[in-house]
């Protein structure tokens, strides 16, 4: 048995294809699409920035995309679906977040996982562009004051053609931020005066509902 590795340029399509041979017989094959980070990203102990691009929309199951942050880690979950002739494309990315370090005292072990999900499909597009957001927090040990919070935003550009009424996806864009956050002394303090002002109308309230 041999194995074959061949990049093969089609129609102005990069692809990477792996193929096993047994007597010249393909017995599987596996398309690597071309999502990529685009550079520039920003990985600090509290704040996370990134870009993952597709261009051009190929259609399939991505393998696990994953960014090995220092202070960040993410895996992002891709699958485009190419619709028919007369039908549309879907494109669905679910992505698992991490901060991985603790920038401040006390904090123990990293933190917890913050999950996002994104689904879009060609549909309705209003300016050649749709756009779906996500956003989770996890909190981050010790105390539940210590939270990361992520939120993302996919962009996906459409071409349509109105004689047949379909719609495809080109390219894709996923901006991602996230960051850690601990909040101020200040507003600790008016959140618990706060809580404690509702608790004294809630007793005031039933004080005089016996009465």
């Amino acid at each position: 048995m041999s194995l074959i590795k061949s990049k093969i340029y089609s129609l102005g399509l990069k692809t990477a294809i792996y193929i096993s041979v047994i007597g010249g017989v393909i017995l599987s094959s596996t398309r690597v699409l071309a999502a990529s980070f685009v550079p520039g990203s920003i990985d600090t102990n509290t704040t996370l920035s990134l870009t993952v691009r597709q261009n051009p929309f190929l259609g399939g199951i991505l393998p696990p995309l994953v960014f090995p942050g220092d202070d960040w880690a993410a895996t992002f979950f891709i699958t485009e679906t190419q619709g028919n002739i007369l039908g549309y494309d879907t494109l669905s990315i679910d992505v698992v977040l991490r901060h991985l370090t603790d920038p401040h005292q006390g904090e123990d072990g990293g933190g917890g996982q913050i999950r996002l999900n994104f689904f879009l499909d060609s549909t309705n597009a209003r300016g050649f562009q749709k756009t779906v957001s996500d956003s989770d927090f996890a909190f981050h040990p010790p105390g539940r004051s210590h939270v990361d919070r992520a939120r993302g935003v996919l962009t996906a550009n459409i071409t349509t053609t109105p004689i047949l009424n379909t719609s495809d996806i080109s390219s894709w864009t996923l901006e991602l931020d996230a960051s850690h956050n601990v909040p101020e002394p200040l507003t600790m303090l008016g959140a618990a005066t706060a809580l404690g002002y509702g608790a004294l109308l809630k007793r005031k309230y039933s004080e005089n509902k016996k009465s």
